[in-house]
């Protein structure tokens, strides 16, 4: 299996059928077309108060917050939660099939 960091990563989209200017995303800001999205690793948490100072970390949260409150953007993915075997010392994400079952997969980022 090739490496991977999908697993690593959100992706967010606009919902908007006209391009959005945003901040929230890191290091300053970007333009997601109508409809568009992408994919930046990390938590939405950790991406929006990457890079800024800690007295400007909550206002950029509040920032998401009413983003996705306000059907401007969603997010259609985030970082699997990963779990450790203590049995052989591996890390494994949880997964949910398409038969809503929750299992835990091979990491995307080994080889």
């Amino acid at each position: 299996m090739p490496y991977s960091s999908s697993c690593l990563a959100t992706t967010f989209k606009n919902l908007k059928p006209y391009p959005l200017q945003t901040s929230l995303f890191p290091h300053h800001g970007m333009r997601l077309p109508a409809n568009g999205q992408v994919t930046i690793l990390g938590s939405p948490t950790e991406i929006v108060t990457r890079g800024r100072s800690p007295s400007h970390c909550s206002r950029a949260l509040k920032g998401l917050e009413a983003a996705l409150r306000d059907d401007l953007i969603t997010i259609l993915h985030t970082p699997a939660p990963i779990l450790l075997d203590t049995t052989n010392a591996e890390s494994h994400p949880i997964t949910l099939t398409t038969d809503a079952l929750v299992i835990t997969t091979d990491p995307c980022w080994t080889l």
